[in-house]
């Protein structure tokens, strides 16, 4: 079993409509029923897309199902028309692999983390989406096969969504400032500092991120521990 991330340049809609604002970084999810495409970068190419996005969503022959406009991000929701002809995921799919959301388009490159059971079906996957474009192999690393579960992420509303943006935000400086490096870079002190704010709000605000963020990983540390409780058990039966 491998876990490979694959870089593809090919005439597949959504590699053309990146080829078309190559600006623009594209975030792709697909189930079946509906693709979710989230558009990010600057606001000119957002509303020339969207400007586009009729013709583009009816050259597929399908419709959109909801759309939300921010600035600097485009969020749209169409009904999945894809198949071989049209999707490199759904090539992907054929050859017996399985792809991990979200597929990501800049420049005209589609970028997308795959899951190959053995090498005879990342051969033909190689060999299929050769025949549409290019293809490189940016990373291929073996996979035992209970270790599949490690290559999905977890979803980040799971872990950050209780979270604050001000919470976020200074979690995120005292990362970059080596608050939490060993030996301690900065202190809280001169992060309130150059927040603005006083070393009891910054230490509650701190102290409230972590305490969410701890909470919302306890589900995943009891499935490792157990993960690991299990794997102890049958190597001591062997």
């Amino acid at each position: 079993m491998y876990e490979v991330n694959l870089k593809t340049r090919n005439n597949m809609p959504f590699s053309e409509l990146s080829k078309k604002f190559p600006g623009l970084l594209i975030y792709r999810w697909c189930n079946s029923a509906v693709d979710y495409l989230e558009f990010y970068g600057k606001q000119y190419e957002i509303d020339r897309i969207r400007a586009l996005l009729p013709e583009f969503v009816e050259s597929l022959n399908t419709n959109i199902v909801s759309e939300s406009n921010a600035r600097g991000r485009l969020s749209v929701m169409v009904s999945c028309r894809c198949s071989v002809h049209n999707s490199a995921i759904r090539i992907l799919e054929s050859k017996n692999c399985l792809w991990q959301a979200p597929v990501i388009y800049r420049g005209g490159y589609e970028r997308i983390n795959a899951v190959a059971f053995n090498e005879s079906d990342l051969q033909e996957l190689f060999e299929s989406l050769s025949s549409i474009g290019e293809v490189s192999l940016e990373r291929k690393t073996r996979l035992e096969p209970e270790s599949l579960h490690d290559v999905y992420l977890i979803p980040i509303s799971s872990l950050l969504g209780k979270m604050t943006e001000k919470q976020l935000g200074i979690l995120r400086e005292a990362i970059r400032k080596g608050y939490f490096s060993t030996p301690r870079k900065t202190t809280v002190e001169e992060l309130a500092e150059g927040e603005g704010i006083s070393e009891s709000t910054m230490q509650e605000h701190m102290s409230k991120g972590i305490n969410k963020l701890l909470g919302s990983m306890e589900p995943y540390i009891n499935l490792m521990l157990e993960y690991r409780k299990n794997l102890m058990e049958e190597h001591s039966g062997e």
